[in-house]
């Protein structure tokens, strides 16, 4: 199942298949952003610009079945800094799955710069967009709305080019991964961001040393996150 950005609508196809078979064209209220496959309950989720949040089945191929997932609210957000907040206004979303309980995570990054002042800084000037932090919430649907996660405890998420994913650091030998870590790329015309976020005290740091820093010339080819198999060792 994939999106088609020209489109803006949902496509699938299987195994055998000769072309791709569109689910419906989206009114642009409902432009999708982000999709993802759930292994737990089979579903695919999609994440839309306006904020709404939809579940296909595809079960039965010849009829597939869209489920509205109500989600009007955020619960638990903390009080940021006026200057972070003015950061929403750039803030890109994306969806992942945690990859031990199955549960639907939604990540927010913001971008950008801040002025000393509390000013954002103009973001056409490719120097000045990085990634400043993230905020996580996890489905809540008894609620019908979003729980802020504070904490992803041994968990790790990818977030970039590519779709989201949710693993665990202790599936890894000791080290290789940064648990409680948001690790994310991002391409943004001629620009490349690159680093790791810290859950714990909010910070980002580089992936590499400083010498690989040449990474930010990379045009047209932004690098993209692959899945290991932690059981092939």
């Amino acid at each position: 199942m994939v999106i088609l950005s020209n489109d803006h609508c949902l496509a699938f196809c299987t195994l055998g298949d000769t072309s791709w078979t569109s689910l419906e064209d989206y009114e642009w209220i409902f432009i999708p952003v982000d999709l993802v496959y759930s292994n737990k309950d089979e579903l695919f989720y999609c994440k839309h610009e306006c904020s709404a949040l939809h579940a296909w089945n595809l079960h039965n191929l010849s009829s597939p079945r869209r489920i509205d997932i109500k989600t009007g609210h955020f619960y638990g957000t903390p009080d940021f800094p006026e200057s972070e907040k003015k950061l929403r206004d750039y803030s890109y979303h994306c969806l992942a799955f945690e990859s031990h309980s199955g549960d639907l995570l939604l990540v927010k990054r913001f971008v950008g710069e801040v002025a000393d002042d509390g000013t954002i800084i103009d973001d056409s000037d490719s120097n000045s967009f990085k990634t400043h932090w993230f905020v996580v919430y996890r489905l809540n649907t008894i609620k019908r709305g979003w729980n802020y996660v504070t904490d992803l405890g041994d968990g790790v998420l990818f977030i970039g080019g590519n779709h989201a994913f949710h693993l665990s650091a202790n599936d890894f030998v000791t080290g290789v991964l940064i648990h409680n870590s948001i690790y994310f790329n991002i391409d943004y015309e001629c620009y490349y961001d690159m680093g790791i976020y810290n859950m714990q005290d909010f910070t980002v740091k580089s992936i590499f040393p400083s010498h690989l820093h040449a990474l930010n010339n990379i045009e047209h080819h932004p690098p993209i996150w692959f899945t290991p198999n932690p059981e092939n060792k």
